[in-house]
């Protein structure tokens, strides 16, 4: 008698068979969740941060710094909030205190250097050269790795060899008028009366629009070189902009400029011509010291408020085009900050700060800050509850973190 053939019941695709160990849920689109950032600083608590760093950075003759730099950073991290959780900063003022003076120590020896012989000198700003690079990377493993968000640490995985790629932008036209220096006393003509002027010309000519050149360049490589490298738990970011694209903002904003220029001129001309339209004589303008500091504090006015102008879109454009550009696996930002809001409070800040002698500054700078901040937004395709601590990378040294500061390069937004 034969057995009645039988086929075993089909598993679909996205289910599990009964002696499974684990449930494969069925695969379903992930929705981005946008993740709201604030900022929830206030100036009249700023305020009272800020005149205590100042005062006991006067008293202590500078020695205050870092401590002053770690109230500031602790108070403007904590009341970043992601998500409703804020940032936190770990730095240890001590361990930045070392820093700080092993950078000044460095600093005044290169100084002294230059003191003795311009050879000395030159030979210190190339150790100094050639060590920026490790430095800049220093301070951001310094700064990521002591800072912290649900209790899990960000990193930052640049190398070493990445960083000076980042800077060779910086050290071509240099290495370049090297050479040229070298090689002009060799190529000029025997005759010491007639030296070949005109090729030293070129070359310096040529070099220095090489330099100029190769700005947006240096500002792209350092951006990709950040952006590129920052880490949480398992997320990497990538850079996407263009280089093309930061070089067609810079010839944006540097047509900004030289517009914001030529119109201080042009009403510098035109007040002028009033004047001596009038009758008035150069000579009679000369010992007229009134009018002389009427003028002279009409163009600072005009300057500061051109430079509120300018800069605010200049920050606007690239703060855009980089957190735009800035995105993980499951992480995306994108950065939407109006060049109209930004001259409007950037001229308010300089007007309120003139007024007030500088008192103002605390609160321009949370303004700011603000505004910044919460003009980025961050949408996950992940949920952050599931993200877990990854393998620690290194932490870097404070001594990064204070040359930045002592160079005044910014690494932050």
């Amino acid at each position: 008698m034969s057995i009645a053939h039988q086929t075993e019941p089909t598993v679909p695709p996205h289910m599990a068979s009964a002696d499974s160990l684990h449930i494969i849920p069925e695969r379903q689109e992930s929705v981005p969740r946008p993740l709201l950032i604030e900022f929830t600083g206030s100036g009249s608590e700023y305020f009272r941060i800020w005149i205590v760093n100042l005062l006991l950075t006067l008293v202590t003759v500078g020695l205050y710094l870092p401590w002053a730099k770690v109230r500031r950073l602790r108070y403007f991290y904590s009341n970043t909030l992601i998500d409703s959780d804020p940032l936190h900063f770990h730095g240890a003022p001590l361990q930045m205190f070392k820093g700080f003076v092993i950078v000044v120590v460095g600093f005044a020896l290169y100084s002294v250097a230059g003191e003795f012989s311009p050879t000395a000198g030159f030979l210190a700003f190339l150790v100094v050269a050639a060590l920026w690079p490790v430095l800049f990377r220093s301070s951001m493993c310094f700064r990521l790795s002591n800072t912290s968000w649900r209790g899990l640490r960000f990193a930052f995985s640049g190398s070493t060899k990445q960083a000076y790629l980042a800077w060779l932008p910086l050290f071509l036209p240099s290495i370049a008028l090297l050479t040229l220096s070298l090689l002009a006393p060799a190529m000029s003509d025997p005759d010491p009366n007639h030296k070949m002027a005109w090729f030293d010309s070129l070359a310096l000519g040529l070099i220095v629009f090489a330099s100029i050149a190769v700005v947006p360049w240096l500002l792209y490589r350092l951006k990709y070189y950040q952006h590129q490298n920052y880490r949480f738990s398992a997320e990497a970011t990538v850079f996407t902009t263009k280089l093309t694209d930061y070089y067609w903002t810079t010839l944006k904003c540097v047509g900004i400029v030289l517009l914001a220029y030529i119109l201080l001129g042009v009403f510098v001309f035109i007040l002028s011509f009033g004047f001596f339209s009038m009758g008035t004589k150069l000579e009679e303008l000369q010992n007229n010291i009134l009018s002389l500091i009427f003028f002279g504090l009409l163009m600072i006015a005009l300057g500061a408020l051109l430079y509120s102008l300018a800069t605010p879109y200049i920050v606007a454009r690239f703060q855009n085009l980089v957190w735009s550009g800035t995105r993980s696996e499951h992480l995306q930002f994108t950065s939407t900050l109006g060049v109209a809001p930004m001259m409007a409070l950037s001229v308010k800040n300089w007007l309120l700060m003139l007024l007030t002698l500088g008192l103002y500054w605390p609160y321009a700078k949370v303004a700011m800050t603000r505004l910044r901040l919460e003009s980025v937004q961050l949408a996950s395709t992940a949920d952050p509850a599931q993200w877990t601590a990854a393998s620690s990378l290194a932490q870097g040294s404070a001594m990064g973190d204070a040359s930045g500061d002592f160079f005044g390069f910014d690494v932050g937004l």
